[in-house]
């Protein structure tokens, strides 16, 4: 009887030590996700700078976040080139949701066209909105410029089930433009990136230079083009 006790005991240790072991696990990733969060949302506030002579850097993240640089490379041992691809999903989801809420208003179901024109302008937007985050002196991430192509390809593909060869298609389309609006902000910024015509003037380039390639009804390009100006005119709401 004083043995099955034991193991009674022993039983109940364990599992309180495996909860409790649970709970710092949990507490700990909860932990480092409010901290990755911290400097993300730091490098994001810091990214809506438009000073082309400022490079942002760990150290300035780190103070602005009120975070150790040890904890930072702790957690983004590559430094800020990590980040931009937390910042390019968080941009990518916020265009995406932005997308699905204005196809939602214009009824649901739209032509290919007006889906790349309000993705390309969804996605301009967001970048636009952060210029400074891409302003590296080394190469930024392919999965950055990846994650954030995604918006174009999947207004590309739509709803359809496509072949590997349109999926293949949209991917090569949606990472060309990306990289090039990408590479226009880089390249302008600090000169025409704060004027408020800026971003219709670079995502209306953009939808004009896409609609061609997937061979859309051209009679619709400039009311597609249309669409840019429609929704930098609506705002986000």
């Amino acid at each position: 009887m004083a043995t099955e006790d034991k193991r009674n005991q022993s039983g109940v240790a364990a599992r309180r030590k495996a909860k409790i072991k649970e709970a710092q696990l949990r507490g700990a990733e909860t932990r480092r996700v409010k901290t990755e969060d911290r400097l993300l949302n730091s490098f994001l506030e810091l990214g809506r700078s438009t000073d082309a002579d400022r490079k942002i850097t760990a150290t300035e993240i780190c103070k602005h976040a009120d975070i150790s640089p040890a904890t930072f490379y702790g957690r983004f041992p590559d430094g800020t080139a990590d980040l931009i691809q937390l910042a390019a999903v968080r941009l990518r989801d916020n265009a995406s949701e932005l997308i699905a809420a204005d196809i939602d208003r214009r009824g649901g179901a739209v032509e290919q066209g007006e889906r790349v024109a309000v993705a390309v302008a969804r996605l301009v937007e967001q970048l636009t909105t952060y210029p400074n985050l891409f302003n590296f002196e080394r190469i930024i991430p392919k999965q950055a410029i990846y994650d954030l192509a995604a918006v174009i390809e999947d207004a590309i593909i739509g709803t359809r089930q496509p072949s590997e060869e349109i999926k293949h298609r949209a991917e090569i389309i949606a990472k060309y433009h990306t990289t090039t609006v990408v590479g226009i902000l880089r390249t302008t910024l600090g000169d025409h990136v704060d004027r408020p015509d800026y971003r219709l003037r670079v995502a209306r380039r953009t939808v004009s230079q896409i609609l061609p390639v997937l061979a859309t009804d051209e009679s619709a390009f400039d009311e597609e083009i249309d669409i840019v100006g429609e929704l930098f005119a609506g705002g986000t709401d």
